[in-house]
């Protein structure tokens, strides 16, 4: 009877503490989900990283056999923008573009090495696009510090999913007058999703 007590402590507060998160990823769910009918509500263009924020010479010369990777981090260094980012380099003409990554203000930096100029556009700090970047902001040793926390608090997130799956069922198994209904309707949600994994 105390493990129980304890169990549903650890169910209640986990829930209260990381709230922000689960709200956050049920909100960014939705968005991604019903993508196309929010494009229509606020607009395609709240996307878009395409603003021309900068334009200037940048004369440089990289490291030999230097890869579109390690141009990009010289780049954003020289820039003082480091931090996240990928990059490609265009075949043809040797553009460089580099995606520099931000929750609320994320940018595209091309340097065009026949030229020696560099343009930086920046994106716009919408909720819609910033919820889902933050949906999508996961991993470690990514960035600074700030981004091992947040993967922390993702795994965290996982983690608590699973011992709110556990522990729920072990609640609910503890209460003998809802053992039938209750096996009646994890059976029913079993059989549901084996039946829509299997369909699609």
């Amino acid at each position: 009877m105390k493990t129980m007590l304890v169990m549903r402590r650890i169910h209640l507060y986990l829930a209260l503490f990381l709230m922000p998160w689960i709200l956050m990823y049920a909100v960014s769910g939705l968005i991604m989900h019903h993508r196309e009918l929010i494009r229509e509500l606020v607009g395609g263009e709240v996307y878009a990283v395409n603003t021309l924020e900068r334009e200037m010479v940048y004369d440089t010369v990289f490291p030999e056999d230097s890869g579109p990777m390690l141009k990009a981090e010289q780049v954003l260094n020289d820039l003082g923008m480091s931090g996240r980012f990928n990059a490609r380099e265009r075949n043809d003409s040797g553009l460089l573009i580099i995606n520099r990554m931000n929750l609320l203000k994320p940018r595209r930096i091309e340097y065009n090495p026949s030229y020696k100029s560099l343009k930086i556009y920046a994106g716009k700090a919408h909720p819609v696009p910033v919820l889902t970047r933050i949906h999508h902001r996961l991993g470690y040793g990514n960035g600074s510090g700030i981004d091992n926390i947040w993967a922390f608090f993702v795994d965290s997130v996982i983690g608590a999913i699973f011992f709110w799956s556990i522990s729920g069922v072990l609640m609910w198994y503890g209460i003998r007058k809802t053992r039938v209904s209750g096996l009646i309707l994890l059976s029913a949600g079993a059989l549901v999703f084996i039946f829509c994994v299997l369909m699609i």
